[in-house]
């Protein structure tokens, strides 16, 4: 039975699902870091793939492989075996954990650089509204500071203009404290809102690069 008759194309027809079923998670998956292909080894979605298909390789198809693969060259060295097939065998199947990984990798590119795009519309409105609660805090922590605005007792012919300093009542003042820190919780919110774009930002851009 042949499992195959081209190797790249193979790699490139088997992989189609995987990638239908789980790219966009994989690209949301880099906010936390690491290479474009790490998801599909941490699911576990490439030993599945290996051992689906590795059993069926026949002797040919494992030499073209070998002949194939530009990794190959960076397979360990293996703890020999009596046969040579086995060994072979055992050669093809790391070889081809590195080849879906960087063909499951290939073909999610192009979803993590559909969500840095959008990451990098979105994250602007995502600052003017931090910049707006922020404005909003600083505004009520400045009337907090500076107190009401004096009481002017107008000049008259018998006295001159006076300006009489005032103060918050306790109602006004606990008013006050209740919006500076209802403004926070907002500030608080909006910064980790945006901290968590910028760092995502961050992450599509080095794993894009990377790949490189």
């Amino acid at each position: 039975m042949s499992v195959f008759k081209d190797y790249q194309d193979w790699l490139d027809e088997e992989t189609d699902d995987i990638i239908k079923r789980h790219a966009t998670y994989a690209a949301a998956e880099l906010k936390l870091g690491g290479e474009v292909g790490d998801y599909y080894v941490d699911a576990g979605l490439i030993d599945q793939f290996v051992m689906r298909h590795v059993s069926w390789l026949s002797i040919s198809e494992i030499e073209d492989i070998l002949t194939e693969s530009e990794n190959s060259d960076r397979v360990e060295l293996l703890e020999p075996t009596d046969h040579e097939e086995d060994m072979q065998r055992q050669q093809a199947e790391h070889v081809l954990r590195m080849d879906v990984k960087e063909m499951l990798a290939s073909k999610t590119r192009p979803f993590v650089d559909e969500r840095l795009q959008a990451l990098t519309q979105q994250i602007r409105p995502l600052q003017d509204r931090q910049a707006e609660a922020q404005a909003a805090f600083d505004e009520i922590e400045r009337t907090i500071e500076t107190g009401p605005a004096p009481k002017i007792i107008p000049k008259r012919w018998y006295r001159r203009e006076r300006v009489v300093e005032q103060s918050f009542t306790d109602e006004e003042r606990t008013n006050l404290d209740e919006q500076l820190e209802a403004r926070q919780q907002q500030l608080v919110i909006e910064d980790r809102t945006v901290a968590a774009a910028e760092r995502e930002i961050l992450m599509l851009q080095r794993a894009l690069n990377e790949g490189k």
